[in-house]
Formats: C-alpha cells, structure tokens, sequence
C-alpha cells in the first residue's frame, strides 16, 4: 500500500469487555490508498472539492485469533460505507482498480474486490422533499415530490476531515454541496469506527462495537419547496449475510428509554449475521433538549435484482459508487434491498419549523448490539417501587405500634382498675 496515502494512525490499548485479557486494537486509516490519477487529489477552487476513500483496518496486535475488520467510507459517486470481517491470518488489503473505478466506470462493472468474510454495506442514494400535504408522514401519500439524487453531477463533495476522539474513535466528517435547478444547500455526514465497546457520545447514544460503524445526516438549513415539506432517505442496504436471504425489516422492544424519552423500539434490517439498526427518532436542533425531535417512519424493504433495476431505482449515484462497482454485488446469493425512511409522522411540525434535522443508524456485522436496562434506570425503577413500599412498612410499623401501645394501655388500665377494687374490699 502507498506509504503517502496513509492519513492518520489510532492506536489505543483498551480493555475488552467480557475478556480475561487486555487487547491492543489498532485503527489505522488511509486516503484514497494507491490512487495513481490526478482524479483521486483536490478539484475545483473555493471551495476545493475531493473524491474521498477512506480505508480503515481495524486489528488486533499480537493475538492471533482476534477478529480484524477492514472499514470504507466513500464519497465517489453516492455516500457509501461498508465493514467486512477478514481472516486473522490472512489478513489481505483491498483490490480497487482506480482508473476504470473513476473514469471508465459502468453500471454493471467490477472494480472493486473484498477478501475476507461478511460483510455489510449501505449507501445514500437519494434526499428526497415531499409535500406531505395530508400530515400522515408517509412519503406514499405525498402529491408531489423533489428528489436530490446523490451522484457526482449533483452533488460535490469536500476534502473530508479525519479526527481522533478523546475517547479513541475515529471520527470523518463529510461535508457536500448540492447543486440542483439553482438549488445549493449542504449535506453533513459524520461518520465513527470504535476500538473497543461502548456507548456513542451523540444522542440517542447507541450501542456500538468494534464490529460497527455509526453514522449521522445532518439537514441543516436546506431550502423547501412545499408549504408542508418533510424529507426521507432512500437507503440500499447489500450484505452477503450466511442465510442468503433477502433482509427482512424488524422491530425490537428496548424498555430503556433513558437516552431517547418516549422510544421503546429499535428498528433493524439485516440478516442472521449482518445489519442497519438505528431509534426511529429524528433530532430538531442542534443541542436538542427532550421534546425537540420526531419519529422517522420507515417504507417497505424492496429487492433490487437486475442492472436496470440498479439504474433505474438508486439514479446514477450508486452504481458508480464504491458499493456499485463491488465484485458480485448483482450475484445471486447477494443481499440487496432499497428502502426509504421518512423524517416526521403524523401530527408533527413540518421541516421548516426548526430548518434542522438529525438522524442516525448503525452498520455492522456479526450480532447487533442491544440494549438492555440501564443502571440509571433501574435505580430509577427501584426508587419509584422502593420508596412506596419503604413508606407502606413504616405505616404498617407505625399502626402495628400504636394498636400494641394502646392494647398495652388499655391491660394496664384494667390491671390498676382491678388491684383498686381488691384492695377496697380487703380494707373493708
């Protein structure tokens, strides 16, 4: 690999959870690795635009047997991001050919190879504005729609920016400009790789593990259309999960609400192996306080299953994408499914009330990480059933003492009462 391509080095010493040993993992992240065209550096001036390939091997140093993980996150064509698990002994780098990848790309071509095991992908193939004028925050009832379609003739993406967080992960974040009809507004996506378990800093604080990325969109002051303007993602999710199945789309009860108020679900789509999860919640500003955000609300899973399907459904930003030009991505045996999900349901404000929304899911393989009851809330639970019934046995104490103190006055009454009329009669 091009020694010059490597853009930053994470190496953390953590301590796995539910291990008897201390683990190293290393997070070493590379830009467009091996690149050899003027394609793959800076175009275009103020501001300078970028096509971003950032490559992440995720490893384990000096056990064997740990598993190793090779990360993606691409801007070339539509977002794209992609985790796959590769052998712990034969861990290979990837094979991207650059030149057909960029300059000769067609929809049903192969440019790019995964070694290893599963993997899981997603890619953002269209932004699409609806006029949701009968307030039910289905994109299926809306009378007219715009849609952005995320390519490269639309959309123009910055140099990304790669950060080491204080707690270790990886953060990018990708800023586009897109341009459509006199139309230009910004989309953010902020992307993180983990070294270790733990729980995300941004709300509603998911879950992740080594074997997961998060990802966030930003909508931050993008220009509407319709008096009653609400905006879905379309989504396509490709896997080789071991069932060799379509997806299926679920939804999970999680009882701990701690760190989205009011949202007992988590939605999921995926495999035995392999997934997208994310809280159907959407966050309204920036700093969100617990009333300022609404639910998502998620379309039907649809199989894509041919190259015209392909073109046809996900525009010209995925099949030139890194996820596009996968080896094997149109195959039988391949998971690939499309599927929309909407910002807003029924009753709630319109985009246009705050100009922000927030939303998040989490890409993995392996088993999904879930939530269970929290410290917090159970000591909350405790609280609310212990202090009632602390106070309903003090009652009780209380009662019980003063029925056996008046049952103990009411004996030495009549031991007095009877003693004073014995001692009348002896004297008399």
């Amino acid at each position: 690999m091009d020694s010059s391509s490597r853009l930053l080095v994470v190496v953390l010493g953590i301590l796995a959870a539910g291990l008897a040993d201390a683990t190293d993992r290393t997070l070493d992240a590379y830009l467009n690795p091996g690149c050899p065209t003027t394609s793959c550096t800076t175009f275009g001036v103020n501001p300078p635009y970028a096509n971003n390939l950032v490559y992440i091997r995720s490893e384990v140093v000096n056990v064997t047997d740990a598993k190793q993980y090779r990360i993606f996150w691409s801007t070339i064509g539509a977002p794209t991001f992609i985790i796959t698990e590769v052998s712990p002994t034969d861990p290979k780098d990837i094979q991207l050919a650059w030149n057909d990848f960029l300059e000769d790309h067609t929809p049903e071509g192969t440019y790019f190879t995964l070694y290893g095991g599963r993997y899981a992908g997603i890619g953002f193939a269209k932004l699409i504005e609806y006029n949701d004028v009968n307030n039910t925050g289905q994109i299926t009832d809306a009378n007219d729609t715009r849609l952005y379609y995320l390519d490269r003739n639309t959309v123009h993406w910055l140099n990304v920016t790669l950060i080491q967080e204080d707690d270790g992960n990886l953060l990018a974040n990708l800023t586009a400009l897109i341009t459509q009809e006199n139309v230009q507004f910004n989309l953010t996506i902020q992307v993180r790789a983990h070294p270790g378990d733990g729980r995300a800093a941004q709300n509603p604080r998911m879950l992740f593990t080594p074997s997961s990325v998060v990802v966030r969109v930003i909508l931050d002051r993008v220009p509407i259309h319709f008096a009653n303007s609400r905006f879905a993602l379309e989504i396509v999710f490709a896997s080789n999960d071991l069932s060799k199945v379509n997806a299926v789309h679920s939804e999970d009860i999680s009882i701990s609400d701690e760190y989205s108020p009011g949202i007992f679900t988590v939605e999921r789509v995926g495999g035995t192996d392999t997934y997208v999860q994310w809280r159907p919640i959407v966050y309204t500003k920036v700093n969100p306080g617990v009333s300022d955000s609404t639910r998502s609300h998620t379309g039907p899973l649809l199989p894509i299953n041919n190259t015209m399907d392909w073109t046809n459904h996900t525009g010209w930003g995925l099949p030139y994408s890194l996820l596009g030009g996968l080896n094997g991505i149109l195959d039988n045996g391949t998971t690939l499914m499309r599927f929309n999900v909407s910002f807003g349901i029924t009753d709630d404000d319109y985009y246009n009330s705050t100009g922000f929304q927030e939303w998040s899911c989490e890409l993995g393989v392996g088993q999904p990480p879930i939530d269970v009851v929290s410290k917090n809330v159970k000591l909350i639970i405790a609280i609310g059933f212990g202090i009632p019934a602390v106070l309903i046995v003090i009652a009780a104490t209380y009662v019980g003492y003063l029925r056996y103190k008046k049952r103990r006055e009411n004996r030495l009454t009549l031991l007095t009462e009877t003693t004073t009329t014995n001692y009348q009669t002896l004297t008399d």
